[in-house]
């Protein structure tokens, strides 16, 4: 592959620019050493300022002219708002005197283009200005026409297509910690992988192949500076990463032997390591991963699975990352450390488990459909005991499919997917604060489905 110094691609990407769809169609440059890290970057990259009147220092560092980029919160300073190369100490001050709970987010940007988020926080000190934060559900799907849709509180948002194709659905929705939303997913005629940021208009991941079908973005997982976008297009998978700070500079990375259109799940370490699980094109179970400031994938062969499995990802806070799988019609529960797999759970009751979560206490959430016409089992894992919970009767046995689980901080399961009516299916969530909760949708003549839930 011919190599290009970085002001090169720079110019590369902007000649290359497309615009033949409605939406924002953008190239990158393929390879783990198209990866290159931005010259400026903040350190910490997230800040917690508490009270009124807090103000607290960051440090940029930058070889070259810098300067704020974007517009800054109205309720905070920042001092200087430029600076010229080396490390410079910037101060970031509350000024509107409001003791409230909110997020901000800081752009400083380098004089080659390349930029950097600061993520700010404030933590009110016991005013009565302060509203208490009810959580958000959000789940990502289409509805029975089958349009993408994201739903915020039961209130159905359709997301924005590329052009005019005849499907669009939404795969996978990540809300972060500053109140951003962002959604993966793809269409067909013409065929695209799709990221929304906000429900504005959808950024057209590229496809390095060119083939033009077969394209999904099955998963994403977004830091304090990346959004982690995996999938891939027929036979290619792909992981594709941009920056939150520029989003018209993507870099995509070949997974090695893997399947595009299989559910490949991306999950992201606090320490920047980047896990992505999915199939070989012999249909061998494979997880990859791209250790931070490394160039080049290791990959680490998951033995003892069925082939062609839909697995799930997530991590504990002591860097273990778990990994659902199948084997023989017995559902399997991987816990990998190290790049090694430390143990294997074998599940006889379940065929096969359709989501994971491990919340903030390390508990590892898992949901799947047992033999016979029962409720869906739950089971709650924490090393070294196995909690098995049969989900309350009132969740009716009609289901058709569940998709997407998620837990709460107090350990509250949220389920998404699809439930079957005397009449029709209807895309649905269910948990036991909320009970079963139908999504509204557009009635058509395909099945509506919720394939991913989020409560934040």
């Amino acid at each position: 592959m011919a190599t290009h110094t970085f002001a090169e691609k720079k110019m590369i990407k902007k000649l290359l620019l497309p615009t033949i769809l409605a939406g924002v169609m953008i190239t990158g440059c393929s390879g783990t050493d198209c990866c290159m890290p931005s010259i400026i970057s903040v350190s910490p990259s997230s800040l917690t300022l508490s009270g009124a009147q807090d103000s607290k220092n960051v440090t940029i560092s930058c070889p070259v002219n810098w300067t704020l980029y974007d517009v800054v919160p109205a309720w905070l300073a920042i001092t200087p708002a430029s600076g010229h190369g080396a490390d410079e100490t910037v101060s970031v001050t509350i000024i509107d005197g409001k003791d409230v709970d909110r997020k901000g987010i800081v752009s400083f940007m380098a004089s080659n283009g390349d930029k950097v988020i600061l993520t700010v926080n404030q933590k009110a000190q016991n005013s009565e200005e302060n509203v208490p934060h009810t959580p958000a559900i959000y789940v990502a799907g289409r509805d029975g026409d089958w349009h993408a849709v994201l739903w915020i509180d039961q209130i159905a948002h359709f997301l924005p297509k590329s052009g005019a194709p005849e499907r669009s659905e939404a795969r996978s929705v990540f809300v972060t910690d500053d109140g951003h939303v962002y959604v993966s997913g793809d269409q067909e005629s013409p065929n695209a992988a799709l990221l929304w940021i906000d429900q504005q208009e959808p950024i057209v991941l590229p496809d390095p192949n060119n083939l033009g079908m077969f394209l999904r973005a099955a998963s994403l997982y977004v830091t304090d500076q990346k959004i982690y976008v995996a999938g891939g297009a027929g036979f290619n998978a792909f992981l594709w990463i941009l920056d939150r700070a520029n989003n018209d500079d993507i870099c995509i990375i070949p997974l090695t032997n893997g399947l595009g259109f299989s559910k490949n799940s991306v999950y992201v370490t606090a320490e920047e390591d980047v896990y992505v699980v999915g199939v070989t094109m012999s249909g061998q179970p494979v997880l990859w991963i791209l250790k931070k400031g490394t160039s080049s994938l290791t990959t680490l062969s998951l033995e003892g699975s069925t082939p062609w499995i839909d697995a799930q990802i997530g991590a504990a806070s002591d860097g273990t990352i778990y990994i659902t799988g199948t084997n023989n019609n017995k559902a399997l529960l991987w816990s990998v450390k190290g790049g090694v797999v430390e143990h294997t759970y074998i599940f006889s009751e379940v065929p096969i488990f359709e989501s994971l979560f491990v919340d903030k206490n390390d508990g590892v959430h898992l949901i799947g459909s047992p033999y016979g016409p029962n409720p869906l089992l739950y089971i709650r894992l924490t090393q070294p005991q196995i909690e098995q919970n049969i989900l309350p009767s009132s969740l009716p046995i009609e289901l058709t499919r569940v998709f997407s689980l998620f837990a709460t901080d107090d350990g509250t399961p949220y389920i998404a997917g699809k439930y079957q009516t005397h009449l029709y299916d209807e895309a649905a969530f269910w948990s036991p604060k909320e009970n079963l909760q139908f999504l509204p949708q557009t009635p058509g003549r395909w099945s509506p489905y919720a394939y991913s839930i989020v409560v934040k």
